[in-house]
């Protein structure tokens, strides 16, 4: 049996197309953003390159461990969902 589409689903995955491409681009511009005001941060603060560079390991490692980062899809999928136990 052929599935046909319709157009509503079409509508729908260029709107979740659109709406990955969009957090991607927001992901590379968080990126961008630290690694720009390091130097403000650091001449503010009076902060020295090791103190720097532990702030940036920080955030690293939050944005790799964190429920949302990459390694959180084995946390969201043991959520429970409703009608599921």
């Amino acid at each position: 049996m052929i599935a046909t589409t319709t157009a509503d689903d079409a509508v729908r995955r260029w709107y979740v197309l659109g709406m990955l491409m969009l957090v991607y681009a927001l992901n590379i511009a968080d990126r961008f953003v630290m690694s720009t005001l390091i130097e403000p941060i650091k001449a503010e603060f009076g902060l020295s390159d090791f103190s720097i560079s532990l702030l940036s390991g920080a955030l690293a490692f939050f944005y790799v461990t964190s429920p949302i980062g990459p390694t959180g899809a084995p946390w969201w999928q043991g959520l429970s969902r409703r009608g599921r136990s």
